[in-house]
């Protein structure tokens, strides 16, 4: 027999093989029948003995004609040594370039990340200056920091100075730097600090009137009445008219109250009653019942309208005067009759003489009995009675003449 000689497997001209390239391991060839005729290479198109190249690149092998049997798979030189479950069907991707690609994409991803973090941190640090808003009303300072993107809170606190609804001070405050989406607070004006409504009743209205007045407050003196225990210009009651609901103690808007009050007169003035004629005891119990204060001039005189001793014989005060509660009228007592007129001498004058002498003696002429012009004075009596010269009578006696 012929002895068979297996052919050697060509190597694939291309790059050339490392140190880690495999040979595919050869199907052993059937026994063939001895011939001497050499096999014939086939004129088609050369056939690389491996699958197109993969999604991952080139084979540099590839296109390269091989004269080996399609079964004869030689590995890429960059390969390394065989994974188990090789598949000789399958196109192995080197590992460097593998580790190029997964760089690649780590990077593009890298640089999404950190361009969405710049993104987010410019974002984040945007700030604005705080504008100055004290003052304006509280739309307009919101229509200022509108597109600051700020969040707003608005509290409120009442201000002598700052009109309703306005802007009071913001907390940060003008000038300071405020990131987007932080808060800015507004302090709005509620007005003036409410007043408090007091109790003015017992007051003096000098007192009342300040002390209202300081709150801010009006006052007006509705009426004024005699008040036997209230004393003179003290307020009696009080009422806010446009409010009657309104009681001490109350919360009010300053400049918007008037309080009404009513003012005492003290008590009512007395009238001096008629004490002439009394004793002292009746007229001093008279004047007491209407709150009144006897005086009794110490100084008593003789009197023939009120002869009695210790008769009021004249008042300070008249009757009917009005005098304030407590007021005093001093009066004078009667020592008894005026005895001090001495009866003149009348014999021998003529009437015009003889009403002289009775008025210089304290006497006045009484009834005349005959004719005074041609006749002569003959008697001059008093209650019927004869007088005689020197006899004492009270001043004001008056003296009958009879002439004859």
């Amino acid at each position: 027999m012929i002895p068979i000689v297996e052919p050697a497997s060509p190597v694939a001209t291309g790059t050339p093989a490392s140190l880690f390239a495999v040979k595919s391991p050869q199907p052993s060839a059937a026994p063939q029948p001895a011939t001497s005729t050499p096999p014939a290479t086939s004129p088609t198109a050369p056939a690389t003995g491996r699958q197109p190249s993969s999604l991952f690149g080139n084979d540099p092998g590839a296109g390269v004609a091989s004269t080996s049997p399609p079964a004869a798979i030689v590995a890429d030189a960059d390969a390394g040594p065989p994974e188990t479950g090789y598949d000789p069907n399958v196109e192995y991707v080197p590992p460097r370039r593998r580790l190029r690609l997964v760089i690649g994409i780590l990077v593009v991803l890298a640089a999404l990340a950190g361009g969405a973090f710049v993104a987010y941190n410019a974002l984040k640090d945007e700030e604005y200056t705080v504008p100055e808003l004290a003052g304006l009303t509280q739309p307009v300072a919101e229509n200022k920091i509108a597109e600051n993107g700020w969040k707003l809170v608005v509290t409120t606190e009442r201000s002598e100075t700052v009109p309703v609804s306005n802007v009071i001070r913001t907390d940060p405050p003008a000038g300071e730097k405020l990131a987007k989406g932080k808060t800015i607070t507004f302090v709005v004006s509620d007005g003036p600090p409410l007043a408090t409504l007091p109790d003015v009743t017992g007051e003096t209205l000098e007192a009342a009137t300040a002390q209202l007045q300081g709150a801010s407050l009006g006052i007006t003196v509705a009426e004024s009445d005699y008040n036997e225990d209230i004393p003179a210009d003290t307020i009696i009651s009080w009422s806010v008219p446009a409010q009657p609901g309104l009681e001490a103690g109350a919360q009010v808007m300053p400049n918007t109250v008037v309080v009404s009050v009513v003012v005492s007169k003290g008590p009512a003035p007395r009238s001096v009653p008629n004490l002439l004629g009394m004793d002292q005891a009746t007229a001093t119990a008279t004047l007491a019942n209407i709150q009144l204060l006897i005086n009794v001039d110490p100084n008593s005189t003789p009197s023939n309208d009120y002869p009695t001793p210790g008769t009021v014989k004249a008042q300070s005060v008249p009757e009917g005067t009005s005098i304030e509660r407590g007021g005093t009228v001093t009066v004078a007592l009667s020592s008894g009759p005026d005895l001090s007129a001495p009866m003149p001498p009348l014999a021998g004058l003529t009437y015009d003489q003889i009403v002289e002498a009775l008025t210089t003696a304290g006497l006045t002429v009484g009834n005349i009995t005959g004719d005074k012009v041609t006749q002569t004075i003959t008697d001059a009596t008093v209650g019927g009675v004869s007088v005689a010269p020197g006899q004492q009578f009270p001043r004001g006696t008056a003296i009958d003449l009879i002439f004859t």
